[in-house]
C-alpha cells in the first residue's frame, strides 16, 4: 500500500479550507485501504504559540516526526494555495529524496512557484481530478516516471 503525504499550509481561511478538501478525498482513500496517509494538521502535532508557553520545546518533535513521515511517503500531494512557505519546503525536501509531487490548487491563475511547476508531476484543481491522479499513480508500476499531466499556469 502506498503512503500519501499532504503537504499544505492552515493559516488562513482559504488554505485550510483547501487542506480539507484535498484531506476529505485521501481520507476516504484510506478509509477504502488503498492508501496510508499521514497529514500532519490531522495526524501530527500542532504547536499553538498563543495557548501554549513551551510550544518552542516542542518544535524539534514536530521536525521530526514530520520529516520520518515526510520519508517514508510514496506521493506528497501539496497545496498551493497562497504558496506556503512549509509547504514549498516539504516539496523541495521530497524533491530531494525523489518522492513525486502532486500539486493541487483550484485556482492555478495565482501561479505556481518556478521551480515547483518544474519538478511536480501532476497538476490538479479539483477533487474530481486529485480522485483521478491519485487513481492514476496507484495503478503505475514505474512511479519515478510517472506523470498526471502538465503544468497549464504561470510561473511565479
Amino acid at each position: 500500500m502506498k503512503k500519501v503525504y499532504l503537504a499544505s499550509g492552515w493559516f488562513n481561511l482559504a488554505q485550510k479550507e483547501m487542506m480539507d478538501e484535498i484531506y476529505h478525498v485521501l481520507e476516504t482513500l484510506e478509509g477504502l485501504q488503498e492508501i496510508t496517509l499521514f497529514a500532519p494538521f490531522y495526524d501530527g502535532i500542532v504547536l499553538d504559540p498563543k495557548n501554549d508557553p513551551d510550544w518552542k520545546s516542542k518544535m524539534a518533535g514536530v521536525w521530526n516526526l514530520d520529516i520520518n513521515e515526510l520519508s517514508s511517503s510514496d506521493l506528497v500531494v501539496a497545496s498551493t494555495q497562497d504558496h506556503d512557505v512549509g509547504t514549498i519546503f516539504e516539496c523541495g525536501y521530497a524533491s530531494a529524496k525523489r518522492i513525486p509531487i502532486l500539486c493541487y490548487n483550484s485556482n492555478p491563475e495565482l501561479g505556481l512557484n518556478l521551480m515547483l511547476s518544474q519538478e511536480a508531476r501532476g497538476f490538479i484543481k479539483s477533487p474530481e481530478q486529485l480522485t483521478m491522479a491519485l487513481e492514476s499513480f496507484l495503478d503505475c508500476s514505474d512511479v519515478q516516471n510517472w506523470k498526471f499531466n502538465e503544468f497549464g499556469g504561470l510561473p511565479i
